[in-house]
């Protein structure tokens, strides 16, 4: 299926429109549309070098999240995959903002785990259109 759990997606409408994102939560019918939660990069970190200061190093390897409900019509699939990378996050319902709050901050974690393991990962890399 496209919109497995751990596939990279693209999204295509909104706010967050080109940036990449991981679908942590399977499709689910709603009312009117299908739609999946979705961990996004707003801001994905950028290469160091030695010759930085330490205020540059810290601002150039920061990382921005977000987290949404998509409809699955807004999203491009990718072959990209990231696996074991988000397994342990609990998703809860997205309403309420506490919630969400301490689930982008989590993700942002996640990102960073991932980021020192593997900066050359796709989902790091500009896009280039």
């Amino acid at each position: 299926m496209l919109f497995d759990k751990e596939t990279v997606v693209i999204l295509s409408k909104g706010k967050y429109a080109g940036c990449k994102g991981v679908i942590v939560e399977e499709i689910k019918k709603g009312d009117k549309f299908e739609y999946v939660t979705i961990v996004g990069l707003a801001k994905a970190p950028v290469p160091v070098t030695e010759n930085m200061t330490d205020r540059q190093k810290k601002r150039r390897e920061s990382v921005k999240c977000f987290v949404k409900k998509m409809n699955i019509r807004h999203l491009m699939s990718t072959k990209y995959k990231m696996e074991n990378v988000f397994d342990k996050m609990q998703i809860v319902d997205t309403t309420d903002m506490s919630e969400k709050v301490c689930l982008v901050k989590e993700a942002e974690k996640l990102f960073k785990a991932a980021y020192a393991n593997n900066p050359a990962h796709w989902v790091f890399k500009k896009q280039v259109v």
